[in-house]
């Protein structure tokens, strides 16, 4: 039997950019540029056989294939939450540089669901038909989709909608 959260209304998720299994949900970006390409100082200290000890790891900011997977899992979820007005979900990546931001809202006739990006993050027909599946099973009404390359997207859709949170 599936679970169901009869009264959970607000669900706010800010999340690792790797699941628990080690799947990566973003990928470096090949186009940024990279420190660890340039040639190694063979006389560095810190070095062995010329190679750093510790070569900086690049940034994950490119939404990978399991985000697909990553937003069906968020909407099978919502479909068992038939009280939920608004779903935040927010990837803890390099804050000003990369984002990666996901609002689903749904109030009296009006749902929304609304991504934004840094890297240009489009969700698949399948995440898409099954998050409009959400409000018609509990409201019955059509979801409205955004899909944006702005990171205050989200904090703007809060404040137009009358929705505010306290940190």
């Amino acid at each position: 039997m599936m679970p169901i959260w009869d009264r959970l209304a607000i669900i706010s998720l800010h999340y690792l950019p790797v699941t628990h299994s080690g799947v990566w949900l973003f990928l470096p970006d090949p186009d940024a540029s990279s420190s660890s390409e340039e040639e190694p100082d063979s006389d560095d200290s810190s070095s062995w056989d010329g190679w750093p000890m510790e070569e900086p790891q690049p940034t994950p900011s490119i939404a990978a294939p399991a985000m697909q997977r990553f937003y069906l899992a968020a909407a099978h979820a919502a479909l068992q939450m038939p009280a939920l007005k608004q779903m935040k979900l927010i990837a803890l990546l390099e804050t000003g540089i990369y984002w990666h931001k996901f609002w689903y809202f749904c109030e009296d006739l009006l749902a929304r669901a609304l991504w934004t990006s840094s890297s240009g993050f489009v969700p698949d027909k399948e995440v898409l038909d099954r998050w409009r599946m959400v409000p018609r099973k509990h409201i019955e009404m059509d979801l409205e989709v955004e899909i944006l390359e702005d990171e205050n997207a989200l904090d703007s859709s809060d404040e137009e909608d009358g929705i505010y949170e306290s940190d």
